[in-house]
């Protein structure tokens, strides 16, 4: 096994638990508002705990609710509240899945325009024939995953 389809399964392993999860989905008004209003604590408040003003505090919980907040900003009124920011990127399916079915996407593709050719020429392609050249291809697309997203 390389390390690139090591590393795939153990991010996995890792990933599987936040993909099977319901995550919370974030406020419309955004998780620092929504968190510091629950604490009873006040812009300002915020801002002192934080080191910056009421204002800034408005202005970057505005930025959180539109989806343009820097998690820099983020850790910063999360700590000064005592809390954590987690940020992850949670793939919809495993990613050895993924990289499995692309190759074997592109597999299937080539397989297609060779018979399509061969056809042509009046040499059609047998299922069993097609089946092993899909496999081919597939295995040696899995062995250079790095060509698997090169648009065809």
């Amino acid at each position: 096994m390389d390390f690139p389809s090591l590393r795939r399964r153990q991010l996995d392993d890792q990933l599987s638990t936040l993909r099977d999860k319901q995550l919370p989905i974030r406020p419309d008004q955004g998780w620092i508002r929504t968190i510091r209003e629950a604490l009873g604590m006040s812009l300002r408040q915020l801002g002192d705990r934080a080191g910056i003003t009421k204002a800034s505090v408005a202005q970057m919980e505005r930025r959180e609710a539109e989806g343009t907040i820097t998690l820099r900003s983020m850790q910063k009124l999360a700590a000064a509240m005592e809390a954590d920011v987690h940020y992850f990127v949670v793939p919809r399916r495993g990613l050895e899945e993924m990289v499995k079915n692309r190759a074997e996407f592109l597999a299937r593709q080539l397989a297609k325009e060779v018979s399509d050719s061969m056809a042509l020429e009046d040499q059609a392609t047998s299922e069993d024939r097609l089946r092993e050249l899909i496999a081919y291809h597939a295995g040696r697309f899995l062995e250079d995953a790095a060509t698997l997203w090169d648009d065809v």
